[in-house]
């Protein structure tokens, strides 16, 4: 009988691929990090002293001050640059940390709308109501639609004394051209909420 061949052995001893070996001996991966849940873990705020002034988690002050806005447009050459060089006269003479945020706020006209209403309910003339109710509307889409884009300075210190002092003194250092503006407890609150929230809308959108 006739012998089957054999078929020739494969090298066992030939090296594996380097990349494959790295591969196979790969550490099991790390926990994904824990998701922080609650807002309250996110923000570095942790309380609010009766001057509206806020308490971080590093144990530091927060005041935030508005930024009054000015029409650059409207000015001539010399008015701009009276405004730059005054700027740039804060930032060099100013020499602890601040932050300057810009944010989009909604159009306030709820003074106006309830001056409005006040005057319908007195208004007898149905020709005069009828515009006051066109022009209330307006208000209402005025406050729905439209945002005034706002700047805001934090200025931070190690107690609440020194936030003041720091306080006045930037308003010293820029009061030539630029005012800086107290801004009350609910506008602040408004404004963290947006900065930890950045999808989220400031303001009522139901106007009907």
């Amino acid at each position: 009988k006739k012998q089957k061949k054999e078929k020739p052995k494969k090298d066992v001893s030939k090296k594996k691929n380097t990349k494959l070996l790295g591969f196979l001996s790969r550490k099991k991966k790390e926990a994904p990090p824990k998701v922080k849940k609650s807002i309250a873990e996110i923000m570095q705020i942790v309380d609010m002293t009766e001057d509206g002034i806020f308490e971080l988690k590093n144990e530091e002050f927060l005041e935030i001050l508005q930024v009054e806005g000015d029409d650059m447009f409207s000015k001539n050459s010399d008015e701009q640059a009276f405004v730059i060089f005054s700027h740039a006269y804060f930032y060099q003479a100013y020499k602890q940390s601040i932050k300057l945020v810009f944010l989009n706020f909604p159009c306030q006209t709820t003074e106006q709308q309830r001056y409005i209403e006040k005057k319908i309910k007195e208004c007898t003339s149905p020709l005069y109501e009828r515009i006051l109710n066109q022009k209330l509307k307006e208000l209402q889409f005025l406050e729905w639609g439209r945002t005034n884009r706002e700047a805001f300075l934090f200025i931070y210190g190690e107690t609440e004394l020194i936030v003041k002092e720091r306080v006045d003194a930037a308003k010293r250092y820029i009061k030539r051209s630029t005012e800086l503006l107290e801004v009350d407890e609910e506008k602040k609150l408004e404004l963290m909420f947006k900065l930890f929230n950045q999808n989220a809308k400031l303001g009522t959108k139901n106007i009907w």
